[in-house]
């Protein structure tokens, strides 16, 4: 009977020592699986940490041509202002042209035609 308790023990043990090894095993491959997840976590990171960098560059850049758009808007907008205050006085002068041509050239008609009787009388 002594044998017996004997098998039974050496039974107990060989169980023990087996479930001790899978234990082992299996705590082995979580922390592989642990270490690869926190390899895997840290990739993701730099990765996701490199796009908000790139995407804040281009926000940074857009903004930039924003700003110096409205800017070139301002100055192409005075620029027009200034045209059309020319346009608006070369309206004024060459209206005033037009509506005196008539005029003017009788005038300058009847001073060269003055002229002429002039150069013709001192002539002789």
């Amino acid at each position: 009977s002594s044998n017996g308790v004997m098998l039974m023990l050496q039974q107990l043990i060989a169980d023990a020592e087996e479930l001790e090894a899978e234990s082992t095993a299996a705590e082995r491959e979580s922390q592989e699986d642990y270490e690869a997840f926190g390899k895997d976590t840290i990739k993701t990171l730099e990765t996701k940490n490199k796009q908000i960098a790139d995407k804040a560059e281009a926000k940074a850049k857009a903004e930039k041509k924003l700003v110096e758009t409205r800017e070139s808007k301002e100055g192409v907008s005075a620029d027009i202002e200034s045209l059309e205050g020319t346009n608006f006085e070369l309206h004024e002068t060459c209206d005033f042209t037009m509506q005196n041509f008539d005029a003017r050239q009788k005038a300058r008609s009847e001073e060269v035609e003055a002229l002429n009787q002039a150069k013709s009388y001192l002539s002789g």
